[in-house]
């Protein structure tokens, strides 16, 4: 049998002691036996055994690579689903529910200077009046927001619209007994319309949320129906209260701010409440 090049070269120094290359060679040729045995008793190695089957970079050296034929797979086409539509309905809903809520606050706007002039109020007095209900907004807005977001969107609506209706007609029931009287019914007018405004206006945000190709659009609806609220409700107060007298446009807008109310109802709520 040969002797390993290594070996070999060893040999070939010049030298070399007759019985080191002795024993070097009976080494060699002992080691290469206990392979060439081991060889027979296990078989080939998983890499021969396996040559046709695995990649090329574990076959032996000199192997031809195995060209593996793969079926070919008919290309998968992928269609994304439409864009949910707007929940046009429910925004229906809510921006008529505003609508009637708006036109209820803003038409008793024109009728409470004459009707505090008929009542003996003074010029600061009617100030007062008219400032109440924004003062009030100012105080209850961020807790009101703390409460949509614990309560729902709903009950603020609801209970927001009912004490504005209770309020507006207890302004005008209130009216001749003085500065005193109004002051409280003012002050509900204020906290009704923060809670419904703040529960209405969450609402509208979850809407949107939901499907964010038509927020703008939703958006734009109800700041269009408030403004056409603000614009049309005082005219219309002023010519009830012409037509009729002041305490109707009051009963008016205290009917149509409830009427509201029932309309914020039929809506769902649009936030998930976390378990207590």
């Amino acid at each position: 049998p040969s002797v390993p090049p290594l070996i070999a070269g060893k040999l070939r120094r010049p030298g070399a002691d007759r019985a080191m290359h002795r024993v070097l060679v009976k080494r060699a040729l002992t080691h290469r036996a206990l392979l060439q045995r081991g060889t027979r008793a296990l078989g080939a190695p998983p890499c021969r055994q396996m040559a046709s089957q695995l990649p090329s970079g574990c076959k032996p050296p000199g192997a031809p690579p195995v060209e593996h034929a793969l079926p070919a797979t008919p290309p998968v086409e992928h269609t994304a689903a439409p864009p949910p539509d707007a929940p046009w309905g429910k925004v229906g809903i809510l921006v008529g529910a505003q609508l009637m809520l708006n036109l209820g606050i803003s038409q008793v706007v024109p009728v409470l200077p004459y009707y505090a002039t008929d009542s003996g109020l003074s010029a600061a007095g009617l100030g007062i009046i008219l400032a109440t209900p924004s003062a009030a907004r100012l105080l209850v807005n961020m807790p009101l927001g703390r409460m949509a977001d614990s309560l729902g969107r709903r009950p603020l609506m609801v209970g927001g619209t009912i004490l504005t209706a209770i309020g507006i007609l207890g302004t005008g029931v209130a009216m001749p007994y003085g500065l005193y009287a109004l002051v409280p019914f003012r002050l509900l007018v204020g906290i009704g319309s923060a809670s419904s405004m703040v529960g209405s206006g969450a609402m509208v945000a979850d809407l949107s949320d939901a499907v964010p190709q038509h927020r703008a659009r939703i958006m734009a609806l109800q700041q269009a129906v408030v403004s056409c609220a603000w614009a049309g409700g005082p005219a219309l107060g002023g010519l009830v209260a012409e037509t009729y007298g002041a305490p109707a446009s009051f009963a008016a807008a205290g009917v149509g701010t409830l009427l509201c109310s029932g309309g914020y109802f039929l809506l769902p709520e649009t936030v998930r409440l976390r378990p207590a």
